[in-house]
């Protein structure tokens, strides 16, 4: 790797990812999903009933305060973690919204 070269492969453990603005800043620990920008990715905000989680945010975003942008959209460098995911949260908020409809 160098500055010319900086493509390294992270098959585990953490690397570094481009995020998008998608509207919501970003938390550490935020569920990471592809976006529609090529080479960046987004905060999965459960719009998806299905998504394919490809990381976790190590660093806090504030949007307001990113000025460098991709396609008219801000973005910015972060260090993501690389591990098998599963997203249940949208499943559970699901399931309990339809055992409240039977209660």
């Amino acid at each position: 790797a160098s500055v010319d070269n900086p493509h390294l492969i992270a098959c585990v453990g953490n690397g570094p990812m481009w995020l998008v603005d998608k509207g919501a800043n970003i938390a550490v620990g935020d569920y990471l999903i592809s976006s529609d920008i090529t080479g960046h990715a987004m905060k999965d905000d459960g719009t998806y009933a299905v998504s394919y989680i490809i990381g976790r945010a190590t660093e806090v975003i504030d949007w307001s305060t990113v000025t460098d942008t991709v396609s008219s959209t801000k973005h910015k460098k972060i260090t993501a973690t690389y591990e098998s995911f599963k997203n249940l949260e949208g499943k559970l908020t699901a399931l309990e919204a339809r055992i409240a409809a039977l209660e």
